[in-house]
Formats: C-alpha cells, sequence, structure tokens
C-alpha cells in the first residue's frame, strides 16, 4: 500500500509542475500580447513634426529674372601685327595687375630701335657741330639762345631722331602683354605661332569680385522697390543665395513698360558673366507673426492651421494671411504667437486627433 501511494506521489507531482509552467508561459504570452498591442495602438497614431510661432522680420520678395555683368572688363586687343611667340594665360586663369600673359615677336623692332639709337647718335654730333659754329657753349646749354637752340635741333635732326626713338619704344613696350587689372580670363582665341592680325582680339579680362546684376521690373511696381536696397541673387548654378545691393535705377520706361535696376555683388566668384539669375528684391516688415508654408492646409476652401495642445491634442485653426513670399506666410488672425504648430504629416490631420510624438526643432522663417 505504502509502495503504491509513494508511486501515485512520484506521477502527481511532475503533472502538477507541468500545469504551472503552462499556465506561466500562458501569462507571459498574454502580457507580450497586450505590450505589443498597446505598442501597434501608440505607433498607429499620426507623428507630426511642429515647431513654434514666432514674430520675426518678414521679407516680402519682388522675383525678377536677372542677367550677370561684371563691373569691370577689358578686351584685351592686339596693338601690333607681329607673329605670336608666347601665351602665359588659358581660360579661367586668375592674373594680377600688370603680370605678362603674352608676347609678340619684337625682331625687327629690335633692329629699328638699334638703327633709331644711331640715328640719334648723329643728330646729337651734328647739333653740337651747329652750335660750336655759333660759338655757343654746348656744356652750358642754359646760357645759349634759346632760338639758336631750337633751330640748331631742327637742322641737325636732332628732334626727329628723338621722336623716332621713343615711337619705337613704345611699339617694344606694345609686344609685351600684361594684365590691366586683377581678375580672371575669358574668350581667349589667340593661339601660339600665328599672326595677331589673324584675330579681332586676344582675350578679355574680367573682375569677378564685383559684379554687376542687370534685371527689369513693371512701371507699376516701382512704388514696391521704393526704400529696398538689398536683392537676393539664386541660380541652379550657384551653391548658396548671393546678397547684393541696388546701386541705381534708370529713370527710363522702355516701350514694354519696364525699368532697369542695377544691383551689384561683392566677394563672391560663383558668378560668371553672362550668367541667367533669378533676382529677389526684399522688403523687410519687421515684427510679424509668421510661420512657413508647410504649415498651412486647405479644408472646405479656406486655411488651417493644426495646433498642437500639451497633451498631444490637435485642433483645428481657420487662419487668414496677410503676406507671403516663397517659404512663408504672414499671418493676422487664427493663432497667436508661441503657439505649436504641425508642419509635417497635416494633409492627414483632423480636430481634435491625438497624435503620438512631436517633434519641436527650432525653424527660422523668413
Amino acid at each position: 500500500m505504502l509502495k503504491h501511494c509513494i508511486f501515485k506521489i512520484h506521477i502527481i507531482i511532475p503533472i502538477c509542475f507541468c500545469f504551472f509552467f503552462i499556465g506561466c508561459n500562458i501569462n507571459t504570452n498574454n502580457a507580450e500580447s497586450q505590450n505589443q498591442t498597446t505598442t501597434a495602438k501608440k505607433d498607429s497614431r499620426i507623428q507630426v513634426t511642429s515647431t513654434l510661432v514666432k514674430k520675426e522680420t518678414f521679407y516680402k520678395e519682388l522675383i525678377c529674372n536677372g542677367k550677370v555683368r561684371p563691373l569691370n572688363s577689358a578686351k584685351i586687343l592686339f596693338e601690333l601685327q607681329e607673329n605670336i611667340t608666347e601665351i602665359h594665360i588659358v581660360n579661367g586663369q586668375l592674373v594680377t595687375e600688370n603680370q605678362v600673359i603674352a608676347k609678340l615677336d619684337d625682331s625687327q623692332l629690335q633692329l629699328e630701335y638699334k638703327r633709331a639709337i644711331n640715328a640719334l647718335t648723329k643728330a646729337e654730333i651734328e647739333l653740337q657741330d651747329i652750335l660750336i659754329a655759333h660759338n655757343s657753349n654746348i656744356n652750358d646749354t642754359a646760357k645759349v639762345d634759346k632760338a639758336i637752340i631750337k633751330n640748331a635741333r631742327l637742322r641737325s635732326g636732332y628732334n626727329d631722331a628723338m621722336l623716332n626713338l621713343n615711337s619705337i619704344k613704345q611699339k617694344l613696350e606694345k609686344t609685351i602683354i600684361r594684365a590691366p587689372f586683377n581678375g580672371v580670363v575669358s574668350r581667349l582665341q589667340a593661339k601660339k605661332n600665328n599672326p595677331s592680325k589673324n584675330y579681332d582680339y586676344f582675350c578679355y579680362v574680367t573682375s569677378d569680385s564685383t559684379m554687376e546684376i542687370v534685371f527689369s521690373i513693371m512701371e507699376s511696381e516701382l512704388l514696391y522697390i521704393k526704400g529696398c536696397s538689398q536683392v537676393s541673387i539664386n541660380s541652379s548654378a550657384i551653391t548658396n543665395n548671393i546678397q547684393g545691393t541696388i546701386t541705381s535705377i534708370d529713370p527710363f520706361v522702355d516701350d514694354n513698360g519696364m525699368v532697369k535696376i542695377t544691383a551689384i555683388t561683392k566677394g563672391s566668384n560663383e558668378l560668371l558673366e553672362g550668367m541667367n539669375v533669378k533676382v529677389n528684391i526684399l522688403k523687410s516688415f519687421p515684427n510679424k507673426l509668421i510661420v512657413p508654408k508647410e504649415a498651412l492646409v486647405k479644408r472646405d476652401g479656406k486655411d488651417v492651421i493644426f495646433s498642437i495642445k500639451s497633451d498631444s491634442i490637435i485642433e483645428w485653426n481657420y487662419v487668414k494671411i496677410d503676406m507671403e513670399n516663397s517659404s512663408s506666410f504672414v499671418i493676422n488672425e487664427g493663432i497667436t504667437i508661441n503657439d505649436t504648430i504641425a508642419i509635417t504629416n497635416n494633409q492627414n490631420l483632423g480636430h481634435k486627433v491625438v497624435i503620438a510624438n512631436t517633434f519641436l526643432q527650432a525653424k527660422k522663417s523668413s
């Protein structure tokens, strides 16, 4: 009997342990399942990115098409018809003022220079003979009558010899072509070992440190730019917007009702002569309530911005737009300063929707 009871105990105890572990596993699985369900519900909520509404200076834009041209540009010509012996530059190269950029053959001019030196020497000897014949002291011409010296120089050929020598010196100087100022080389067309007469010009040297932007506005927009001085230049060919300053307004309206404006930029070498650019004329309006354009959506044909309360509940706000530029709106009704507003996923939002997370970011509007 005792053995029979011990046998039953050995059977029952393992069975009980099995049921215990099975129950624990079931509870664990249920807990995990509940956690997963809770997480899934949380992750299914709309996630948005938000920003704070601030009062800042708003810049209204008038966008025009402009053309870049250098403020300082020189067309380098060949002043002598000689063979090109040296070229020291390539297109796009930076050069400095008075840098030698090319040379022409001067062998014939060197011979003429030597002949001119000889001619001047002969003229000086002839001049001395004439003065001696007049009993003048050739070593102290200050005491010689000016009329005698004038006639002696003409008769001896001294004046002509001096003029000829100076002329040849000037021609020799023109065989060395120098950069007129600091700048960059463009439109180089001449080739070494070719006659200079084959080319209309040698190259252009352009100062790229200061560029002019020429653009036109409509006659009716003149009032808008009154008091404006700053412009922003942008193009797909440059990395960042470049700031410029309006320098002149041509007081003339052309046949198309357009007025020409000129602005200059300094310190940028990204702009190239002839480049087409967009010009944003910026007019400032201080202390405006500014929101990024991403914050605004249309609902039933009206402008709506969703604000976010501390309990992550979205509120629907009808707003009125005062002004806009390429990136921002000025709002004069519907939201207030320091409101937190949604700027992403707002197409999927509705009134009193609870969001999962709000990621605040510092986003400067302009």
